[in-house]
């Protein structure tokens, strides 16, 4: 039996296992935070400052979902290298330093103009 069971379940399919047993986990932990914090929300991964969908931001909650599963199935099944942790790790943080860098680099507004008061004011001579 107990040789079925080995060969019935690869230490693949393991990993595979614990792997959605864990995202679970958190896909229930991030929604028992959505119910009970009313300050969290989980609508902020996907929309930008203007409450509408943003399609860089979902495209790059997308990513980092992919490249970190990609991460720990590599690292769970012992093949994960250098140059892949190199890689993950200059993806994530180089990509937030760039956005932050182009942040900077974008034209700031001029200065307002200086606020000039005009004041106007009549005098009614009456003669009697």
């Amino acid at each position: 039996m107990h040789d079925f069971l080995t060969g019935f379940i690869s230490k693949q399919s393991l990993v595979d296992l614990c792997f959605v047993m864990f995202l679970a986990f958190v896909g229930v932990a991030m929604i028992r935070a959505q119910v009970t914090r009313p300050r969290f929300d989980l609508v902020d991964l996907i929309t930008g400052d203007n409450g509408l969908a943003s399609g860089t931001k979902a495209a790059k909650m997308g990513a980092f979902v992919f490249t970190s599963w990609a991460f720990l199935h590599l690292a769970l099944v012992d093949k994960l290298t250098d140059v892949y942790a190199a890689l993950y790790i200059g993806t994530w943080c180089g990509a937030e330093l760039v956005s932050k860098g182009m942040d900077k680099l974008k034209p700031t507004a001029p200065p307002p103009d200086q606020t000039v008061t005009t004041v106007q004011s009549t005098v009614t001579e009456t003669k009697s």
